[in-house]
């Protein structure tokens, strides 16, 4: 009975070998080669493509923040400095990576004459510019008779203008923001970039000014008294504009309630 056994085993094993598909092998072709072009447009835009063969997806990734996948594209590069621009070519069996360093030798001057950039950072020439809470700010316009020192507050929400409650003063019933001390500073020196200082902390990141939407939004790092007691933070970094001057900030956003947060220059004297 056991050779009976072992004789259909073989026999069932011989049927599954005859009756296996036929796998046919095929070459995934040669590697991707090519090389990158630069074409000057002016001292900021430069025109990149990609020349070679065997490539069927491109992926450019760019220092500027930039990705694309077309063979050909202008890219806008605003501030002075070096850009380790990268490529990945992909075809055959593999992937290549192209690199290309650009310098730019300037900044763009467009940026530099920019109203609202200049008062928010005091221009392209310089450190940049730092912002503190406006502690010792007159009881004046839009919010005339809130108080002195005016800083962090709830308004209406519907209209930012009209003043509920001084969320900042534990006199009346609110609470010091945790980091009433700290400084922001903004500046242009290779970018729009953002610093926080609170108690030898410091956190670096990004700032985005939308002139058209009359927002300031903050990436990557927190706006000095963000997280004040009575916020959730759900909008994140992103804040309204309701003034931008030389010597004053006031941003806005609702969470149910609207909140305003009022800035001035590091060093500016209201009197």
């Amino acid at each position: 009975m056991k050779y009976i056994k072992y004789i259909a085993t073989f026999l069932v094993a011989a049927l599954m070998v005859s009756c296996s598909p036929e796998v046919e092998l095929r070459d995934l072709g040669p590697d991707p080669s090519g090389e990158i072009k630069v074409d000057k447009i002016d001292g900021n835009n430069f025109n990149y493509s990609f020349e070679g063969k065997d490539a069927f997806l491109l992926n450019w990734f760019f220092d500027n923040g930039i990705h694309s996948q077309e063979q050909k594209l202008d890219v806008y590069f605003p501030f002075k400095g070096e850009y380790d621009n990268k490529l990945l070519i992909s075809g055959g069996p593999s992937t290549v990576e192209l690199n290309h360093k650009l310098v730019v030798e300037n900044t763009d001057p467009a940026i530099c004459e920019v109203p609202e950039l200049k008062m928010l950072t005091g221009g392209c020439e310089g450190e940049g510019k730092t912002w503190v809470f406006a502690t010792d700010r007159p009881d004046s316009n839009p919010f005339a008779g809130s108080g002195v020192g005016l800083h962090f507050f709830m308004v209406d929400p519907a209209d930012w203008t009209v003043f509920w409650w001084n969320a900042g003063d534990p006199g009346s019933g609110g609470s010091v923001v945790s980091d009433i001390n700290a400084e922001m500073t903004f500046d242009l020196n290779g970018g729009f970039n953002y610093t926080y200082m609170h108690d030898g902390e410091v956190k670096t990141g990004s700032f985005t000014l939308d002139l058209d939407k009359q927002t300031l939004s903050i990436n990557g790092a927190d706006l000095v008294g963000a997280y004040g007691t009575y916020l959730d933070n759900t909008k994140g970094g992103k804040y309204e504009l309701k003034k931008l001057s030389d010597d004053e900030l006031i941003l806005f956003q609702t969470h149910g309630e609207g909140f305003c947060w009022i800035f001035k220059p590091k060093g500016h004297d209201y009197n």
